[in-house]
């Protein structure tokens, strides 16, 4: 009967605390969908694929039919958000104003779902990042205000909104995040998504991993390390035997990469102009840094250097695989982790005031 007692209350708290997460996170959904409408509005309204977006034409492909053999790869790989774009735009949704789009060759329709479920991944991600940063046992107000700089970043309104496959893309290096720091095992789901999303994340992923496993030596960072490269493994196999198309077939040609890598032929101030510009978030966090150092206080060197090799890592590849400007947006997917990175660094600041 006592046993039955304690089981029974035992539900009760669970059950309230369940509640409260719901509650929680509803309040929040509802606050940064209502900060983040304006982006979403402007982007639906005024931006146009034909700026800067050519890739939305093969990922257009993939919204009407999911044919995968009518889109170049690896965009025809890009699979978990061109399925949610492709359902939802089966459902006739839309929302019918005069935008810049009017008139041009495409379905309205599935160009406005794209917005809209690129919209919802960034409210679902700022939500993650407001939970990555309690999770370091910050305040509620820097929860909220890290959530707030995730909406306000360069990236956010010039690719992830844009209807191209960013927005899922972040989210589930948010997720990754949330499962990683949690030392959790689910964190398999999201990385194995990662295969027919955005191959570069394993590669982003595999080498947090792995400084992790340099310094810490624990098993859990070891076991996701071989998954991270595993996953790799089959997304370049599924590639090359069933996706691959010719324009962009030299990202797997080993040829191309040593030639790549011995004959620089790259735009280098173009490149630094462009990637510069579109890092605000970034380079607000190696200010904080810059004056934690120059003041003389602590700030964490290891995390600096994971964040400065991921960045190193990501230059490498873009003049190994010919990726024009795109460093900054590529960059941007890893914008969770320099956030709960930044928010960790200002915490200093908080605890001056309090001891004032």
């Amino acid at each position: 009967m006592g046993f039955k007692l304690v089981e029974r209350i035992f539900a009760s708290l669970v059950k309230n605390d369940m509640r409260k997460k719901i509650k929680v996170n509803f309040y929040l959904f509802c606050l940064y969908a209502l900060l983040a409408f304006p982006l979403f509005y402007f982007v639906y309204k005024y931006g146009s694929p034909y700026l800067g977006m050519i890739d939305f034409f093969d990922y257009y492909k993939l919204y009407e039919t999911m044919d995968y053999r009518t889109a170049d790869s690896p965009l025809n790989m890009r699979l978990v958000s061109s399925f949610f774009v492709y359902c939802m735009s089966k459902t006739g949704l839309v929302y019918n104003t005069l935008c810049q789009i009017d008139g041009a060759p495409f379905s309205k329709v599935i160009y406005f779902n794209a917005v809209f479920f690129n919209y919802i991944c960034v409210v679902v991600t700022a939500i993650f990042i407001f939970h990555l940063v309690r999770q370091q046992k910050q305040s509620l107000m820097f929860a909220f205000l890290a959530g707030l700089v995730f909406l306000l970043g360069f990236g956010t309104i010039f690719f992830d909104i844009m209807p191209l496959a960013d927005a899922m893309s972040v989210l589930l290096f948010a997720l990754i995040l949330l499962f990683y720091f949690r030392k959790s095992y689910f964190i398999l789901v999201p990385l194995a998504l990662l295969i027919i999303q955005r191959e570069y994340l394993l590669l982003a992923t595999g080498l947090v991993f792995l400084l992790d496993f340099i310094k810490f030596r624990e098993k859990y960072f070891l076991h996701v390390l071989i998954c991270c490269f595993v996953f790799f493994v089959v997304h370049v196999v599924l590639r090359k035997l069933i996706f691959e198309t010719a324009r962009y077939s030299h990202h797997t040609n080993p040829e191309f990469i040593l030639k790549s890598f011995t004959a620089l032929n790259f735009p280098i101030l173009p490149f630094v102009r462009q990637t510069l510009m579109t890092m605000n978030v970034f380079l607000l966090y190696v200010s904080i840094i810059a004056f934690k150092y120059l003041k003389g206080l602590n700030f964490n060197r290891f995390e600096f250097l994971k964040i400065m090799l991921l960045l190193l890592q990501l230059v490498i590849l873009t003049f190994l695989l010919a990726l024009g400007n795109n460093a900054g947006r590529y960059f941007y997917m890893l914008i969770p982790l320099v956030i709960v990175q930044m928010i960790n660094e200002i915490k200093v600041f908080e605890l001056e005031k309090n001891d004032a």
